[in-house]
């Protein structure tokens, strides 16, 4: 009772109206065979779901490595707003997070922001770019309460000591979920690699399970109104 649609790069240019899921593609069930295809984080957000709620569970990922958020915000969301990215790039991948309105989604677990972070642009821009990214899929789907998890970086072991750009980040979401409606910060300071050299002194947790359990209990209170609970990590006075 859970399947995954995964949207491939090529769909957004294939000719396929702006937001459409390509018919000649399947919805993949969830085994090894197919878990090639999957968000690993994504998967077991979905298996705790399906567990948790007994519900059928349809996750569509929309992934671009390297992606700044300036790349996920559409034209008209720049024009009508003003948004001055200041980076080439702007609704790169705009029409492959965003289902046309027949297709109607419980909210959004997003997860992205490193290249941001790399890029040293600094808190006050993406937390002025992430409101408005909320905001063009709110009006998508004709929901001004649409929920929408914040997933956090996990710690970067160099980044985040030598650069502390990524702390940056962290903090803008963490405003930005205190002053948009219906949006929650997931926690992951700890769940960071535990390499050191090379690529794993990036940002992608080794623990996915829990990574995709603490999505799941914040969609438990934003999405399903459950409160007899502990979602969020411990917050200052």
């Amino acid at each position: 009772n859970c399947r995954m649609y995964t949207i491939l790069k090529t769909d957004s240019d294939s000719g396929n109206p702006s937001g459409t899921l390509d018919p000649n593609r399947c919805w993949k069930v969830f085994n090894l065979e197919n878990s090639k295809y999957f968000s690993a984080i994504g998967f077991f957000f979905a298996k705790e779901l399906y567990k948790g709620q007994n519900v059928p569970v349809g996750i569509i990922v929309a992934a671009q490595g390297g992606s700044g958020i300036n790349e996920w915000l559409t034209e008209e969301t720049v024009k009508a707003t003003g948004f001055t990215s200041g980076l080439a790039g702007t609704s790169r991948c705009a029409t492959r997070v965003e289902p046309d309105s027949r297709v109607r989604t419980r909210g959004v677990l997003w997860y992205q922001g490193e290249t941001d972070g790399f890029s040293g642009q600094g808190q006050t821009y993406y937390q002025n770019a992430l409101p408005l990214l909320i905001n063009q899929w709110r009006e998508k789907q004709e929901n001004p309460n649409y929920p929408v998890l914040l997933m956090s970086f996990p710690q970067s072991v160099s980044y985040d000591a030598s650069e502390g750009r990524y702390p940056a980040i962290r903090e803008a979401q963490e405003v930005v979920a205190k002053t948009v409606a219906n949006v929650v910060k997931v926690p992951a300071i700890d769940l960071g690699s535990s390499h050191t050299e090379g690529f794993g002194k990036c940002l992608h947790p080794d623990d996915k399970d829990e990574a995709g359990r603490r999505c799941y209990l914040a969609a438990r209170n934003l999405v399903y109104g459950e409160t007899s609970f502990r979602y969020r990590c411990p917050q200052p006075a």
